[in-house]
């Protein structure tokens, strides 16, 4: 009943969907009044009303989204096949579980979190897995040669791109 007979609170809804992440915006309804409003007042969105001419924009936005969403994923998930499958060189136990058996886990729950939210994980929580994929191969007395190499081609298999400067660039 108070949504009748209060004020909408419209600039601060927008305000709290856009810090938790909102990107794309859909308005359900015969006109595009809400879809316009949200386009003057987020920054950057993507935003659609089902209408007959949109939907098929709509919907093309929605499989690139996926495809991404599918690729980004693959990233996290790579470190951790990576970080089990290196041998271990390290024989220094306290140092190997606080290094590799807790870093690991602090992988496997970014990767857990972000299936649960059914989301791609984000940038900086690909760029913290890459990170702690490298105190296990530290660890686990990897050369840095061979530790470029690896995380070279997790960059490479999850973009699909030969370009890694702009994904991760600190070794």
């Amino acid at each position: 009943m108070d949504q009748i007979v209060q004020p909408v609170n419209w600039n601060k809804s927008l305000e709290m969907l856009e810090k938790k992440g909102t990107k794309l915006w859909i308005e359900f309804g015969p006109k595009n009044i809400l879809r316009n409003t949200i386009v003057s007042s987020v920054f950057k969105p993507t935003a659609f009303s089902l209408d007959a001419e949109s939907t098929s924009d709509l919907l093309e936005e929605l499989k690139l989204i996926e495809e991404k969403n599918q690729k980004t994923s693959n990233l996290v998930g790579l470190c951790l096949g990576v970080a089990v499958s290196t041998k271990n060189s390290c024989e220094d136990e306290e140092l190997y579980q606080k290094n590799v058996v807790d870093s690991y886990n602090e992988i496997q729950d970014i990767y857990d979190q972000a299936l649960f939210e059914k989301r791609a994980p984000t940038k900086e929580e690909e760029e913290k897995a890459l990170s702690l994929l490298k105190l296990i191969l530290d660890t686990k007395q990897i050369s840095e040669q061979e530790q470029k190499k690896r995380i070279n081609e997790i960059i490479k298999i999850a973009y699909e791109s030969e370009d890694l400067s702009n994904y991760y660039t600190e070794l």
